[in-house]
């Protein structure tokens, strides 16, 4: 993180302006003329990018661990007589049987 700054300027440099358009001129520039504001950013999206892939790799390695345990302790014929998510009985969600209606 501390030698961030020196290595955003490092990349910088042999970027050549004629190559790419206006837009390409002013990023490069304005990059160039405050490298250690691009670095704080490019660490802060890291950062970011980092703790997505944490939590998402986290949250299904959750997900699998409840499956594995649902499927080792319930029986396969096992029959929902209710269904969870507060259907009416007698209404087409509550009389599923197994088929997609």
């Amino acid at each position: 993180m501390l030698l961030a700054p020196v290595i955003v300027a490092t990349l910088l440099r042999p970027l050549d302006l004629r190559k790419g358009g206006p837009a390409w001129q002013l990023a490069v520039r304005n990059a160039a003329r405050d490298p250690r504001r691009t670095a704080a950013t490019a660490s802060a999206l890291m950062i970011g990018l980092a703790l997505v892939c944490a939590f998402a790799t986290v949250s299904e390695s959750f997900a699998g661990l409840i499956r594995s345990t649902t499927r080792a302790n319930v029986p396969a014929t096992t029959t929902v007589p209710h269904p969870a998510a507060g259907a009416r009985p007698g209404s087409r969600r509550a009389t599923w049987r197994g088929r997609v209606p």
